[in-house]
């Protein structure tokens, strides 16, 4: 769960661990990522967000009467590394 000084939270990094294998491995993802939205909601967060491309975890969470709502729209990740982020200052 990543912080700003913002009202806004943003989940990142649901990782399960590989070797567990039992049948609730996604439930307990959606477990978590529910866990961690009541975190931010009482820590003063308005908007939580995450983004996955987990087509399974996505269906779960729309499957079930969470208070998560999944936008239909396709993001696009942007991001600086340290090689090119010397050149933003040029």
């Amino acid at each position: 769960m990543y912080f700003t000084n913002s009202t806004m939270g943003y989940i990142d990094y649901l990782i399960a661990d590989p070797k567990y294998r039992e049948d609730d491995r996604q439930d307990v993802l959606v477990q978590l990522a529910a866990h961690a939205t009541g975190v931010a909601v009482k820590s003063g967060c308005e908007q939580v967000w995450a983004m996955t491309t987990n087509k399974k975890l996505i269906q779960m969470v729309t499957g079930k009467s969470m208070p998560m709502e999944v936008l239909p729209d396709t993001y696009k990740v942007l991001y600086v590394y340290d090689k090119r982020a010397s050149r933003l200052n040029d």
